[in-house]
């Protein structure tokens, strides 16, 4: 199915859990949130229009944000209803690496430094923020219970997983034997 809005000039894209909506990031700036059924247009979201480079969009989990780093590699999180950003971040001051809690309430965000964070997202603010023991972490993912979350490193295979609520390290899981797998 082609869907309705993508040009030569998008560089992101992601679908909602419940497949209903897409949002198509363009280089120029804007954020278009469609109907998957129809490719209506329900939303554009602005954004800057200043670079390229990366696009990622990701809706949570409720379909209530959206998170998108603009072409300058600034981070925002968009309320999609009230068409406003709920947290923003300067540009390059994370790695790119995020998740939001199952509930959609917090996301947890990795920045330059190695240093994991959680922001409130009904508030903006950031809940609390601590320094990871490995620094170039690429992915994290919470558990569906939202009590902790995996984080992996791309260099070392490393994967940890983390306490969600104390920041705490509950334990590593070491790169797999390539020969066993």
């Amino acid at each position: 199915k082609e869907l309705p809005g993508w040009t030569i000039e998008t560089i992101g894209l992601a679908i909602d859990d419940k497949f209903e909506r897409y949002a198509l990031r363009h280089q120029s700036g804007g954020i278009s949130v469609r109907q998957v059924a129809d490719g209506r247009e329900i939303v554009r979201l602005a954004g800057s229009k200043d670079g390229e480079g990366i696009g990622m969009v990701r809706f949570s989990p409720d379909g209530r944000y959206l998170a998108a780093i603009n072409p300058t590699g600034q981070l925002q999180i968009w309320e999609i209803e009230h068409k406003k950003a709920a947290v923003t971040l300067p540009a390059r001051s994370f790695t790119g690496a995020l998740t939001f809690t199952p509930d959609s309430r917090r996301m947890v965000i990795v920045f330059a430094d190695g240093a994991f964070g959680v922001y409130d997202l009904a508030t903006g603010q950031i809940e609390r923020r601590w320094q990871g023991s490995v620094r170039g972490c690429w992915s994290i993912a919470f558990h569906p219970h939202g009590d902790r979350f995996a984080s992996f490193f791309t260099e070392s295979g490393l994967i940890q997983i983390w306490s969600a609520d104390s920041g705490r390290l509950l334990g590593d899981i070491p790169q797999a034997d390539r020969k066993s797998v």
